[in-house]
């Protein structure tokens, strides 16, 4: 069965012998891609290099014009392996560049208060990869502490910490990479699309039992997700370079379950008050998240993104966001895998991203 995938390096140059391709998201991170080439004796002529541009325009069902596939990736190459029998290449979206350079110097818009949004188009404009801020939100509303100290680290990091302050706010935001195949890489920064929006039209997901009416993808094995170390009831925040330690909430629970967390992110008291508040007010929303595995309509989504579901196994029905995403593809067929959800994001698995590119 051949693939129905279109693969482009520098915007001229389409690969040949695919054998598979991946794709993984998460949301505030970069999205990684893989693709699996033949090279049987050396047959293969492989044009591409690191640090290539790559597009990826990918359909789960044959088309009969490959030019008409919607893109599902674009970025650059960051590593390629060789065998005798395949290539496999290694991708990052535009964030991926964010992690390969070192904030020297604290940005001017700390000091300055300025919107959490200048901030961020600051780090961005201050990278050598000529990346485009063009579709950064203009104002969040949203001002950064004056004693946040990003020297250290990696601007994707530097954003990352700036995002999860955002985020401590009822105004969710979001950082991607902008996916049109344009020649000029840019990122983006927008609002997290309410689960309550009538205005946004969700993807759909089929039924089970399945249905005969089109969809956008197919569950085939859906999991509540369950994590009972969540279920805290006091939390205690500090800052031991800065002498900072917040207790939250601040008198002590008869029988508490107490977490302390050790956070160099926090710069004064009021903002470890209403980080330890917002962990607080978490609890117990955390659990309402569900692992899905589909057969794919589309590869096309993006975390932050809405899915309306009805299926009476995991007790997942309604409308929920996306929050990670991966697929595959090859000739033996398609799957996807999604995380969903109705609440915002693990703030602590938002503070401790793992900036390191995978597959």
């Amino acid at each position: 069965m051949s693939l129905c995938v279109k693969v482009t390096i520098n915007g001229s140059t389409d690969l040949t012998g695919i054998k598979s391709v991946s794709s993984r998201s998460q949301m505030n991170g970069p999205t990684t891609a893989k693709v699996s080439l033949t090279n049987y004796g050396g047959s293969n002529q492989f044009t591409a290099s690191r640090g290539d541009l790559i597009q990826i325009q990918a359909s789960p069902r044959n088309k009969a014009n490959a030019n008409g596939l919607p893109i599902v990736f674009y970025g650059f190459i960051s590593d390629i392996e060789t065998t005798k029998t395949q290539f496999v290449i290694y991708c990052s979206d535009a964030l991926g560049y964010l992690s390969n350079e070192i904030v020297m110097i604290n940005p001017t818009s700390i000091a300055s208060g300025g919107d959490a949004s200048d901030l961020v188009k600051e780090l961005i404009g201050g990278s050598s990869y000529n990346l485009a801020p063009t579709e950064v939100i203009g104002r969040t509303n949203i001002a950064i502490s004056s004693g946040l100290d990003l020297v250290g680290k990696t601007r994707l990091e530097a954003i990352q910490i700036v995002m999860q302050q955002i985020n401590q706010t009822p105004n969710k935001y979001q950082i991607s990479a902008v996916n049109n195949g344009s020649a000029t890489l840019g990122i983006r920064m927008n609002k997290v699309p309410e689960i309550t929006d009538n205005l946004i039209e969700p993807y759909v997901a089929g039924r089970i039992p399945r249905t005969s009416a089109p969809q956008d993808l197919y569950p085939t094995a859906i999991e509540r997700i369950e994590d009972d170390s969540d279920l805290i009831n006091f939390v205690t925040v500090r800052n031991q370079d800065l002498g900072i330690i917040v207790n939250s909430p601040e008198t002590r629970p008869s029988q508490p379950i107490q977490r302390l967390f050790d956070e160099d992110t926090i710069t004064d008291v009021s903002q470890a008050r209403l980080f330890g508040r917002q962990i607080i007010e978490q609890q117990g929303r955390f659990k309402s998240r569900w692992s899905v595995t589909a057969l794919p309509e589309r590869f096309d989504m993006r975390t932050g993104e809405l899915v309306e579901f009805a299926s009476v196994e995991g007790g997942l029905a309604g409308i929920h966001q996306i929050f990670d995403i991966s697929w595959s593809m090859n000739p033996d067929g398609s799957t996807i895998n999604l995380t969903v959800g109705r609440q915002s994001p693990n703030l602590i698995s938002a503070i401790r991203y793992a900036t390191n590119l995978f597959v």
